[in-house]
């Protein structure tokens, strides 16, 4: 679910702290 999210909607267009908040998630 976080996945097709991040790629749906790209962190850039959020904001780059929200990035690393996704990525984290992706990771675990």
């Amino acid at each position: 679910m976080f996945v097709m999210l991040f790629i749906i909607i790209p962190p850039s267009s959020i904001a780059p702290g929200s990035s690393t908040l996704i990525v984290n998630f992706v990771a675990l």
